[in-house]
């Protein structure tokens, strides 16, 4: 079953045009009553997601700066960026299975990661 990742991915990736349910449950294999409970999630979890006749959009720009709290990278450039902007913003320490969870990697990736964020030089896009 597809994931709401994967539904708010969808529609960022399509937001020149709106979307119906229909076929936002056809693309992830899902029924509408699904697409929309997720829908309802996303927006509890702080989603902005436009809804209309014409089905769904995510409301704003992809340019704008990502969130770290609602917002999961999808390659590993945003990945970096993501940690960068949560190692800087958290006052309290960071536990590397909590991070590793929430980004869906395992931990010796993300230990890779840091070691490569400390060691090499990198375009780090803070915003």
């Amino acid at each position: 079953m597809s994931s709401n990742r994967d539904l708010l991915r969808f529609l960022q990736e399509n937001n020149e045009s709106w979307i119906t349910a229909k076929t936002l449950a056809m693309k992830l294999g899902v029924s509408e009553r699904t697409v929309k409970s997720k829908i309802a999630q996303l927006r509890k979890s702080g989603s902005e997601i436009a809804s209309g006749p014409k089905g769904y959009r995510v409301k704003g720009t992809l340019n704008s700066t990502p969130n770290t709290t609602n917002y999961l990278p999808h390659n590993i450039k945003q990945r970096k960026s993501w940690l960068i902007r949560k190692l800087l913003k958290t006052e309290n320490k960071v536990n590397v299975y909590d991070l590793s969870a929430q980004l869906y990697i395992n931990d010796v990736e993300l230990r890779k990661e840091l070691k490569d964020l400390t060691t090499k030089r990198f375009n780090w896009d803070i915003k």
